[in-house]
């Protein structure tokens, strides 16, 4: 039978308890020695096995007897098995489920080593903090170069960020979205301000020359911000234009005709 616990030490008291034998009386096969994670993800549990001394085995004589069963009796088995039938699926799910998350813990681990490695390749040394929320990932940086880090207008940061998703989409093994987010000294909150700025300001430039505003390219997510910041505004409309990663968003006045390239 297989035991987990901490340490493989754990593990085995948890099985002998469990069994009412002595050391020497069973023979131990590690399955697994555990990991302690990383950041308190990827944790898992030491697991072994333990078999029990055939000479310490109870033998029983068992001799065929006729037994004589009701029709009660059979229904309420078949019954039985049907409910262990659903416990055993409902088990296999539970499984795959915690398999899921062992290797997406894993990933995430591992992409922290991988971003810990690239801004140490660019002379930042940077303390990594790893966040999981229900569909994003934060990796928050502590670095004492928060400029170099972020970069002009968020591109070594953007970059990097993209190189992270990349990474995390080709080694996770399941289809569920999972967004990473890249973040040093707030600057992700203060750009969402600046960007929700320019928007109003932009909108305001369009409705007045009445002619459209063409912005600088953005990585989606910021666009998304722009688009999101003028949705209720009647007197304008956004749309974006061109390609990854040059892609920018246009703001024109909402009585203009123009090609919406959505």
């Amino acid at each position: 039978m297989q035991y987990t616990g901490e340490t493989i030490d754990s593990a085995i008291s948890k099985g002998l308890q469990d069994l009412s034998v002595d050391r020497e009386n069973v023979e131990i096969e590690v399955i697994s020695h555990g990991r302690k994670g990383f950041l308190g993800l990827g944790k898992k549990p030491a697991v072994i096995e333990l078999t029990v001394n055939s000479s310490v085995q109870t033998e029983s004589d068992t001799k065929p007897q006729l037994e004589i069963v009701s029709e009660d009796q059979v229904d309420r088995e078949s019954e039985t098995l049907d409910n262990e039938d659903s416990k055993n699926i409902e088990i296999n799910s539970e499984k795959v489920e915690e398999e899921n998350q062992n290797n997406l813990d894993v990933v995430i681990q591992n992409l922290g080593y991988y971003l810990a490695d690239i801004t140490k390749q660019l002379g930042i040394e940077a303390v990594i903090d790893v966040s999981q929320g229900k569909r994003v990932v934060y990796y928050n940086f502590d670095t004492e170069l928060e400029g170099l880090l972020i970069g002009k207008h968020g591109r070594t940061l953007n970059s990097l960020q993209l190189l992270a998703q990349d990474y995390f989409d080709k080694h996770k093994n399941n289809n569920r979205r999972i967004r990473i987010m890249l973040n040093v000294a707030d600057y992700r909150e203060r750009r969402e301000e600046t960007l929700n700025n320019l928007a109003q300001k932009k909108a305001h430039e369009a409705i007045i020359s009445r002619s459209q505003i063409s912005l600088e390219p953005m990585p989606a997510f910021e666009r998304k911000i722009i688009h999101s910041s003028l949705a209720k505004d009647e007197h304008v409309k956004t749309f974006s234009r061109g390609s990854e990663p040059y892609r920018y968003v246009i703001i024109a006045p909402a009585k203009a005709k123009y090609y919406y390239d959505n």
